[in-house]
């Protein structure tokens, strides 16, 4: 029997692309995209599983594109570009009457910071896993298995929903029942196959 479902957050409950981030960032700099791209993603993997802090990411982000670090912000971006899923926000506050409800989310900690003042604090949440405190972060089954012991469930009774299908495929290899997200509609009617109904 379901009892909990796990969100996560970038591209879920929070609106918010990647892609655009990189594209913003770079016009910004007067950067090829492409090229920061390379640089900036190996230290956000390193930031996301909480080896450098967001002060060295901007360093060396800033020394490898020859700009002064000042320039950099990379948390301004997030602020900018980011917004709530009204649609999943709602969502989760009704299938919270029914189900427990957490977040696994591959993230830095002062970023985490900020999502959980500006997206997550007010919502009805049993828990949260963030790579940034683990050292490690989805698609890793290690994550996984941290949250099934944080939230006391077992992979038979947990929902998880991402929108990256690599994060899904791994959840799935665990045992957890999972879905690619793409947009409310469609989670909907994933969800009701299980007999999940908000």
């Amino acid at each position: 029997m379901i009892r909990f479902i796990i969100f996560d957050l970038d591209g879920v409950v929070i609106d918010f692309s990647w892609r655009q981030y990189i594209d913003y960032k770079s016009k910004i700099l007067g950067v090829n995209s492409e090229t920061f791209a390379d640089i900036f993603l190996p230290l956000k993997e390193q930031w996301d599983l909480g080896e450098i802090t967001l002060s060295e990411l901007e360093s060396s982000l800033a020394h490898k594109l020859g700009v002064k670090k000042k320039e950099i912000g990379v948390l301004n971006g997030f602020k900018k570009l980011g917004k709530p899923n009204k649609d999943i926000r709602k969502l989760i506050f009704s299938l919270s009457k029914k189900y427990k409800i957490g977040v696994i989310t591959n993230v830095g900690s002062s970023r985490f910071k900020i999502e959980k003042r500006s997206y997550i604090n007010d919502l009805p949440l049993n828990g949260s896993v963030a790579s940034c405190y683990l050292k490690v972060k989805k698609p890793d089954p290690r994550i996984y298995m941290h949250a099934l012991r944080r939230f006391r469930a077992s992979p038979k009774e947990v929902v998880f929903i991402d929108d990256t299908e690599e994060n899904v495929i791994a959840a799935r290899k665990l045992g957890i029942i999972s879905i690619v997200f793409n947009n409310r509609v469609q989670l909907l009617r994933d969800l009701e196959k299980y007999n999940i109904k908000p």
